[in-house]
């Protein structure tokens, strides 16, 4: 009993021939739901799987009582790469993408003014400190909070973790790619829905077995089999395109902040037009809020004029 928790995977006698099935324990009770006489035991636990796809059943399992639907959609949704036979040379072997992103430009130099320094010294000093908290990073167009995502993954991986960024399009996923592949080069891969099976099984295997510690995704990559992660970023946390329209019909940045509850990551919401959620949160404390109130660069804002028609 000691080794048995929702999530972890088993082998159970199935059917009449009662040959062995792969299995995943979804909760425990202290009396079975029907009669004694129709149980069975469990043969052993699954040693094949890797851990970390527990921590993905046991995301699923509350997916599906936040979200209706059944447990089998809640997995397909948080495991839906299988494993399949494929040739090598039909896989990007620097990211895992087939969208020609290997043309990697060289890294960027840059420094952090004032306000994006602070930002992140803000999350550097809470983990310091063993605070994982959630942040809302809102800052102006044009205030970098690219290159805040960027030092802020820096002392994540530091410190031997992982990272995930998500991204509200797949058609973003180019810009994104290039700037983030520039200035960490082989350590970074992209997963969305538009790559191949073979494609996205091999950034899940080269996510396990540590080949990659960041990736860079629309709401799917949220469910990068990291078994040590420890920053998300949702970036434009206002978008609509987080929100599922498949049962179950997640919304991926609550859904980042559930998977990051589990595992100990902090979360970093960035937008300049923060969703009325995010804003409540703030202000109620269970967000901590940074802010880029500057254009980066110095240049200005525009000047803006609420002009009423009727006059």
């Amino acid at each position: 009993e000691e080794f048995i928790h929702p999530g972890v995977s088993v082998l159970v006698p199935f059917g009449r021939s009662r040959s062995l099935r792969q299995g995943f324990v979804i909760g425990l009770s202290d009396s079975p739901a029907v009669d004694e006489d129709k149980l069975k035991v469990i043969d052993s636990l699954d040693k094949n799987k890797v851990p970390v796809e527990s921590q993905l059943i046991e995301l699923a399992d509350w997916m599906k009582r936040r979200y209706g639907g059944t447990m089998a959609q809640s997995l397909q949704t948080v495991w839906s790469v299988k494993k399949v036979v494929k040739k090598r040379n039909s896989v990007n072997n620097n990211d895992g993408a087939s969208d020609g992103s290997d043309d990697f430009s060289r890294p960027e130099e840059y420094s952090l003014n004032t306000y994006q320094q602070q930002a992140v010294d803000a999350l550097t000093e809470d983990m310091n400190n063993g605070m994982h908290r959630i942040y809302l990073l809102y800052g102006v167009t044009g205030s970098g909070k690219t290159l805040v995502y960027m030092e802020m993954i820096k002392a994540v991986l530091a410190r031997g973790l992982n990272a995930i960024v998500l991204i509200p399009e797949i058609a973003l996923t180019r810009q994104n790619i290039m700037r983030f592949s520039g200035q960490f080069r082989d350590r970074v891969a992209v997963l969305h829905s538009r790559l191949s099976e073979g494609e996205r099984y091999d950034v899940c295997q080269r996510a396990l077995k540590g080949e990659v510690q960041i990736v860079l995704g629309p709401r799917s990559a949220l469910f990068t089999p990291f078994s040590k992660l420890g920053l998300i970023i949702v970036d434009e946390e206002h978008e609509t395109s987080y929100k599922s329209e498949q049962v179950p019909r997640y919304h991926a940045r609550d859904v980042a902040i559930a998977r990051a509850g589990q595992t100990g990551a902090s979360v970093v919401l960035g937008s300049a037009t923060p969703s009325i959620d995010s804003i409540l949160n703030v202000k109620n404390g269970s967000y901590k809020l940074l802010q880029l109130p500057k254009r980066a660069g110095g240049s200005l804002l525009p000047e803006v004029n609420v002009i009423d028609m009727r006059q």
